[in-house]
């Protein structure tokens, strides 16, 4: 189960990932009928002919938008969860959307199409995924063959995944609030 939460910012062509999935299910066929592409939200028109047109209308599911607890545990039921925001060159590399944030504290591993900059940072500083630039769908072959084996593996069933614990932490309300307090006592000290 791959889940992207909210919304696909169809303006910068986020479907690179999509493609790769579509070309890991072209090498694997006998996995198609046990993989569901969940949007946990509702993606444009546009998105869903994108994604009807990559060959994935049979493996797509869109739950429509969920209240905030509901959208918090299909992420947290996920085997991956699926960052889409595109890396050519209109994509702000200083971009850190929200949800970012809360697929790290999940301890589900990423799946990232971004380009160089803080997402990226983000994700590989955490150990919290996958990130692959605009490239040939075949970069995500050996990332999902990756991630499927790990689930296969596992005694559960569960595909184990940690992020790096220390990355995480600095990324609490707790920890930046207290930089943040230091920040504005740097600010507001007078100067001699």
């Amino acid at each position: 189960t791959l889940v992207h939460l909210g919304t696909l910012y169809e303006i910068w062509d986020p479907y690179d990932l999509f493609a790769g999935i579509a070309a890991w299910l072209e090498r694997r066929p006998t996995v198609r009928r046990d993989v569901v592409v969940r949007f946990v939200g509702q993606p444009g028109q546009r998105s869903l002919a994108r994604l009807e047109a990559l060959g994935l209308g049979d493996v797509v599911e869109v739950t429509g938008y969920l209240d905030h607890a509901d959208a918090i545990a299909r992420c947290r039921e996920a085997d991956a969860l699926l960052l889409a925001l595109g890396a050519g060159a209109g994509v702000p590399a200083g971009w850190l959307p929200s949800k970012l944030f809360e697929y790290v504290a999940f301890d589900r591993p990423i799946l990232a199409n971004v380009p160089d900059g803080e997402a990226r940072r983000l994700i590989e500083g955490a150990g919290a995924g996958f990130c692959v630039g605009n490239a040939e769908p075949a970069a995500y072959v050996p990332i999902l063959d990756d991630l499927l084996g790990r689930k296969r593996d596992a005694a559960d069933g569960r595909l184990a995944w940690t992020n790096r614990s220390e990355a995480v932490a600095r990324l609490t309300q707790r920890h930046l609030g207290a930089q943040f307090a230091t920040l504005l006592d740097a600010v507001r000290r007078p100067r001699a």
